[in-house]
This record gives structure tokens, C-alpha cells and sequence, in this order.
């Protein structure tokens, strides 16, 4: 019976170096045989043992009850003797002879002895103990032991067992007392014979069952041999020449399973090396498409052209681009592949090394994408489409012309409104019908970037991330609310925001195809009521250094705390009636908790400065975080439900309400904001709260 399995791959041996030892060559082993054969004497050792000490004490009482018995026998046969021979002249001329024969008989008597009442000895075995007084032996106790029937009383130490009966006559008279001593050191030897002839059969049994075991056991593990070759041939690499073992047993099995392995290993060998070879070239297209993206955001006058790429495989089919045209226009595209993996990587690809290519030769945003239908339609496969936006800024002016290929809707927050516009397209994907007829559904459209906009671009993979029960898509309204809420703080702010309302959407869920986000952001313009009063940011500064009365806060919340007490403190402000004063410290505190989160964003190692100019009666802020310029106030609607159920973004409104503030970003000394506090505020800080 041939146990081999069917036969895989061959694989050549792995080669050892010269003169190296294996494992199995440096160690020393030991011989199941000599262990088995050990353990089944060690076993039948104990066994035995156990059995022979149990039957050495079972003998030992045995043979004591035997003697016992037997010599309180003896003892009442001589006292019946004795009971004719006392009533004779000379007792001892018939007690002499019965005691030297019974002691000649068995050797293992001690002594037998017959004493008169008045304790002499009138008979023993030996004539020159005739009428001297008996000792009876030292120690002698009950031995407690009764047998029915028996008149006869038993004694005994630790060398004698002494039985006693009386000698008597019809009438029940006494005549004395007849005593047989037998020696304990008998039933020893005895038991001591039997020992070491048990011995010496044990050591007969041990013999003749270690070598039966041995020879049971080299017969069993012979097979073991072939298995040892063949994991040593495993272990060395060859996996082609199987375990050839006809055996029934365990070794049998043990043979097919490795024969099993060594082809199962050998087919993982052949996946490991294409595994290896697919991630060696997945790790190059990832490199590659890497190289396509931007490398760092673009600066272009006022605009900052920013994005950021996730992808939901090594590579993905998404790709976006920014980059300097020459005539100084600044080129921006994002597109989708429909498509994951090397395939999408390739696409996006081509789509990057074309685009760059026809961005010098068209100046129309429509006319390169129908360029790129145009070429992609005679190279990509059918049903491969890709949608794309492209659009062309002008740093100077802030006009961008732009154009869509079936792309999602771009959305442009225009800081003077807060509003959120989204700039529709009616392209179709390119590629995704033939003949050119993509080409006459482009169309180019102008919109103009004001100073604070920004324009937010995304690929299907962000409105269509599902929540964790995959019943519902994120959408373009939530895109939209992260924009509104995100976008007057940068380009920065609409990134990081984007990205947490995603992961806090999908909770623990992975995504399921590529994010790709692109953003054309337009730096604030100054405030016009910044400088409209003519004040020089370097003068109020220079005057809070000569004259005010100064607090130093760190750039966390929990610092703002040290406000009160320090308003308390001045003077000036100590005037204000209750009023007053809370309107004039909550309109501070917003200013102060604005600078920490926007400005500094929580970071505790920085500090910045509260000034009160008493001769002007105003407040000045220096802080150096991140500038931060806000449209011209409007008062907000709280008529409207949509403005109370935001929660957040009322500061600045409830500071203008309370007070008169003026904004001086990004000078020479830093940020620079002035508070005049209204001592007489138009409502109570309750009342602009809710």
C-alpha cells in the first residue's frame, strides 16, 4: 500500500554550506526503545513491590495467627499431660522426656516448662531446672488474641510468644501451670526465605519483559526511521520526493500528512514568490501614483491650491492636480477612474502624463477634456470611463474657468454671506460613450473667487461613504454643513474637518473606495473698519507698553478663568455696575477663547497678552497664532431656527453686541484686536446668550 500523496511541484533542494551540522548531527537523543523498556520495568518493578509488601504482611499475620494457634495447642495437650504425671512421685521422670521432644521437634520452641503452683518448675527439658523457682520472661503482655474454645492464655513480647494453660484434675483442682515459649525470630525467617525467593523471580520477570518490551518496541518504531528522513528532507528544502511507508498504525497517517505538507508547502513556496512579486509591483504603482499627486500645497498670490488623498486599496483610481501654467494661470484637476487597483493606478496614469501635455496646448478647459476623451477612447477598454473637473485660476483677477466631465458638483463658500454655492455640470464622463460625443457635452463656465472663498472639490468616494449599517450615504449636504462650518478658518480647517466627519460617520468601518479632496482657497481681505479710524497698530501698542496695565494668559481654555479677578482689579472697570461688567467679561472672554482655539489651537506652551489703556478706556489683544480676519458684522437672525440649532459660531456676534471691537491682523507686532467696552450695554449678557 503506497500512502504518497498525488505528486505537486518539484522543488529543488535547498543548498547547505559545506561542513555544516544539522541540528540532529550536534544533539544527542535517546532511543524510545531503551525508554519504553525502561518505563515498563521501572513500572512492573513497582507493581511487584507494591504486591509483595502487601503479601509479606498478609503472610506475616497469617502465620502468626497459625502459631498462636498452634501453640496454644501444644500448651493445653502438655498441661493435660501434666495433670497425671503432677499427681505421680516423680512428674519430671514423665514431663522431661514430652518436653525434649517437642523441642527437638521444632527447634522454633524456646522453652516448655510446667510450674507447681507455688512456682517452682516440676518439669522442663532441661533435668538441672528441676525445682528451681520459674522466671517468667521480661515484658510479657496480653496478646489480646481469644480462640474458641482454647483454655490456654497468650503472652507475648518482641522475641517470645508464650501460651500458658492450667493444669487440672477432674475436680477442677489446680496443679499448676504448663508454659510453651515460641520464638518470633522464626516467622522472620521465614518471611524473609519467601522474600528473596520473590525476589529473585522478580528480577527473572524484569528480565524477560524489558527485552520482550524492547523487542515490541524496535518492531513498532521501525517506521519511525523513514518518517525522521523524511522531515529531515523537509527541513532541507526538498519537497518533491514523498514518505514511501507501508505501515497500518499511527506512523502511516503520520507519513501521509507529510507527504500532504510537502506539497501544500511547495504550492505556498510558488504563491510566496508570486505573492511577493504582485507586492514588490504593487509597492512600485504605489510609488507611482504617489509621484503623480502633489507633493506640497501651491501658492499663487493670494490662493492657496491644496488636497489630500485617501485610498481604499494599495492604489486606487483616484488622482488630483495643481499646477503653474505658462502664462502664470494656475491649472487645477481632480478625476475618478472607474476603476480600482493596477488598472485604475494605470488610467490615472495616463490621465496625468496627458493632461499635463494638453494643459500647454489648450487653453480651454473644455476643449482638453475633449482632448482627453478624444485619446483615452483608443486606448482604454470599453466600459472604462473616467469623470474629471478641470479648471484654470487666475491669481490676479480671482477668475476661474473651469469645465466637468461628469465629476460631483464643486462647492464654493463665499465668505461675504456665509453661504454655499454648488456649481452644477452637465458633462458626461469621458470615454463613457464613443464617437465624440462626450466632446459636444463640455462646456466651459466662469465664476469669480472672492477675497475668503473657497472652493471644495470631491471624488464619489466622500459623498458616498455609507454609515456602519451601510443604510445611508454620507451626501452633499453633510459635505456642504463641514464647508459652511470649516471654510472661514482655510483651506487647513476644511481638510481636517472633511476627514473626521468621515471617520466619525463610518465609525470603525473601513472604506470601501478612495477620498480624494481638492481645494482652491482665497486669502481674507483686511477689514475695512480695521484701519477706517486711521489708528497705527505700532502707536497702540507702543502706548499699552508706556501706560497699560498688562495680562499674561497661556493658549488654554482653563487659563481664561484668571480674567475676572483681573478685571476686578483695575480701577476703571471695578465702576461698572453688574451689568456692565458681565457684558463687558463675556464679550473679553469670547475675544480670549476665540484666539486660543483658532489661533493657537489649544496649544498650552503658548502665551499671549491682555492690555487696559485707562486714558483711551479700551482693551488691546496681542497674540502671534494664526491671523484670523472676519467679514463685516451682520447681526445674526435668531428669529430664524436654523441659526439657534447650529450651537456654535456665535462669539463674534455676541462680542458685537456688547461691545466695539476692531481687528488689526497679521501686523508687524502681531495680531492686534481692540475692545471698547460699552459701559451701558443695549441687552444683558442672558439676553444675547439665549
Amino acid at each position: 500500500m503506497n500512502r504518497s500523496p498525488e505528486a505537486g511541484p518539484p522543488a529543488a533542494p535547498a543548498a547547505r554550506q559545506p561542513g555544516a551540522k544539522t541540528a540532529s548531527s550536534s544533539r544527542r537523543y535517546v532511543s524510545l526503545r531503551w525508554i519504553m523498556a525502561g518505563a515498563t520495568c521501572a513500572l512492573m518493578t513497582a507493581l511487584m513491590m507494591a504486591l509483595g509488601f502487601l503479601a509479606e504482611r498478609n503472610l506475616r499475620r497469617v502465620m502468626t495467627a497459625e502459631t498462636e494457634a498452634r501453640l496454644s495447642l501444644q500448651a493445653q495437650n502438655l498441661a493435660l499431660a501434666g495433670s497425671s504425671a503432677l499427681l505421680s512421685d516423680f512428674p519430671e521422670l514423665t514431663l522431661n522426656p514430652m518436653a525434649k521432644t517437642m523441642i527437638e521437634r521444632q527447634p522454633e520452641i524456646a522453652f516448655v516448662t510446667v510450674v507447681s503452683p507455688d512456682g517452682r518448675i516440676v518439669g522442663d527439658a532441661e533435668l538441672q531446672r528441676i525445682g528451681q523457682r520459674f522466671v517468667a520472661p521480661a515484658a510479657l503482655e496480653p496478646e489480646g488474641r481469644s480462640h474458641p474454645g482454647s483454655r490456654a492464655r497468650l503472652l507475648a513480647n518482641r522475641t517470645l510468644i508464650v501460651a500458658s494453660a492450667p493444669v487440672q484434675v477432674v475436680n477442677g483442682r489446680s496443679l499448676g501451670t504448663a508454659y510453651v515459649g515460641y520464638r518470633r525470630g522464626h516467622i522472620d525467617e521465614q518471611v524473609d526465605h519467601m522474600r528473596r525467593t520473590g525476589l529473585l523471580w522478580l528480577a527473572a520477570f524484569l528480565l524477560v519483559g524489558g527485552l520482550a518490551t524492547y523487542v515490541m518496541m524496535w518492531r513498532f518504531l521501525r517506521p519511525i526511521q523513514a518518517v525522521r528522513a523524511g522531515i529531515e528532507r523537509i527541513g532541507r528544502g526538498d519537497f518533491h520526493q514523498p514518505v514511501l511507508l507501508d505501515d497500518p498504525t499511527e506512523f502511516g497517517m503520520l507519513a501521509d500528512a507529510l507527504n500532504t505538507m510537502s506539497w501544500e508547502l511547495t504550492v505556498a513556496r510558488d504563491n510566496l514568490v508570486e505573492t511577493e512579486r504582485l507586492s514588490h509591483e504593487m509597492e512600485l504603482a504605489q510609488s507611482i501614483q504617489q509621484s503623480l499627486l502633489p507633493s506640497a500645497r501651491l501658492r499663487s498670490g493670494a490662493f492657496t491650491f491644496d488636497g489630500a488623498q485617501r485610498a481604499a486599496t494599495e492604489v486606487g483610481g483616484d488622482y488630483f492636480d495643481s499646477f503653474e501654467l505658462p502664462d502664470g494661470r494656475i491649472a487645477v484637476a481632480i478625476a475618478d477612474v472607474a476603476g480600482k487597483g493596477l488598472g485604475g493606478c494605470m488610467v490615472t496614469s495616463m490621465v496625468s502624463a496627458l493632461l499635463k501635455a494638453y494643459s500647454v496646448i489648450h487653453s480651454s478647459p473644455s476643449d482638453l477634456l475633449g482632448a482627453l476623451d478624444h485619446c483615452l477612447a483608443g486606448l482604454l477598454p470599453r466600459a472604462t470611463f473616467v469623470t474629471m473637473f478641470y479648471a484654470v485660476v487666475d491669481p490676479g483677477s480671482g477668475e476661474m474657468v473651469y469645465a466637468s466631465a461628469g465629476h460631483n458638483p464643486s462647492m464654493l463658500y463665499r465668505r461675504r454671506d456665509g453661504s454655499v454655492l454648488r456649481l452644477n455640470n452637465h458633462g458626461a464622463p469621458l470615454c463613457l460613450v464613443r464617437g465624440d460625443r462626450v466632446r459636444r457635452t463640455l462646456s466651459d463656465s466662469s465664476i469669480r473667487l472672492e477675497p475668503g472663498d473657497v472652493l471644495l472639490q470631491t471624488t464619489d468616494g466622500v459623498n458616498e461613504a455609507f454609515d456602519p449599517l451601510g443604510a445611508e450615504q454620507f451626501g452633499f449636504d453633510r459635505v456642504e454643513e463641514v464647508l459652511q462650518r470649516a471654510a472661514p478658518e482655510g483651506a487647513d480647517a476644511v481638510l481636517t474637518a472633511l476627514r473626521k466627519a468621515l471617520d466619525d460617520w463610518r465609525q470603525s468601518e473601513p472604506f470601501t473606495d478612495d477620498e480624494t479632496v481638492l481645494i482652491i482657497a482665497r486669502d481674507p481681505a483686511p477689514v475695512d473698519e480695521v484701519r477706517s479710524d486711521g489708528e497705527a497698530p505700532a502707536a497702540l501698542v507702543a502706548e499699552a507698553l508706556a501706560s497699560g496695565h498688562a495680562l499674561r494668559l497661556r493658549a488654554e481654555l482653563d487659563a481664561l478663568d484668571g480674567l475676572e479677578p483681573w478685571l476686578h482689579g483695575l480701577p476703571e472697570v471695578s465702576e461698572f455696575d453688574e451689568r456692565s461688567f458681565r457684558a463687558l467679561h463675556l464679550a473679553l472672554y469670547e475675544l480670549c477663547a476665540n484666539i486660543v482655539e483658532h489661533g493657537y489651537r489649544n496649544q498650552s506652551a503658548e502665551d499671549f497678552m491682555v492690555w487696559w489703556i485707562a486714558s483711551r478706556r479700551h482693551f488691546l489683544i496681542i497674540d502671534c497664532g494664526t491671523p484670523f480676519v472676519p467679514a463685516p458684522w451682520l447681526p445674526a437672525d435668531y428669529a430664524n431656527p436654523e441659526i439657534r440649532r447650529r450651537g456654535r459660531g456665535h462669539g463674534l456676534d455676541i462680542v458685537h453686541r456688547l461691545a466695539s471691537v476692531k481687528f488689526y491682523p497679521a501686523t508687524p507686532e502681531g495680531n492686534i484686536t481692540l475692545l471698547t467696552p460699552r459701559e451701558h450695554a443695549a441687552r444683558t449678557p442672558e439676553e444675547v446668550a439665549q
